[in-house]
């Protein structure tokens, strides 16, 4: 697991708390999640290998009475799609997110609460 996050402080740390590191590489694209009770963190290449990886996340987190999405906005299309199929209750959740220097479109992304 080292090699894998060596240059990423953020996942090494939600993985230290807990979180289980996804990550999926082929044709279609490639991407990584960490997931606990929920999805934490999601990066991917294509809408596609983010949606896998949300699956995967959901599946992960079945066991539990709910599963937590956050952080989607009209941006993560590809995440509503699962969510709705997922049969997820949505709620909106007004509140900002603040950012320093560029950080690119953010999609397909969904970042933690705690690290962009």
């Amino acid at each position: 697991m080292r090699g894998l996050t060596s240059g990423a402080p953020d996942i090494s740390t939600l993985i230290e708390a807990g979180g289980r590191f996804l990550s999926v590489a082929d044709h279609q694209g490639r991407g990584y999640a960490v997931v606990d009770n929920a999805p934490k963190l999601l990066a991917a290449t294509s809408p596609a290998v983010a949606q896998r990886l949300l699956w995967e996340g959901l599946a992960l987190t079945a066991e539990s009475d709910s599963a937590l999405v956050t952080q989607v906005d009209a941006r993560q299309q590809w995440a509503f799609q699962v969510m709705l199929e997922a049969r997820l209750t949505l709620m909106p959740h007004v509140g900002a997110l603040l950012v320093r220097g560029e950080v690119g479109e953010l999609t397909p992304y969904l970042p933690s609460g705690a690290y962009l």
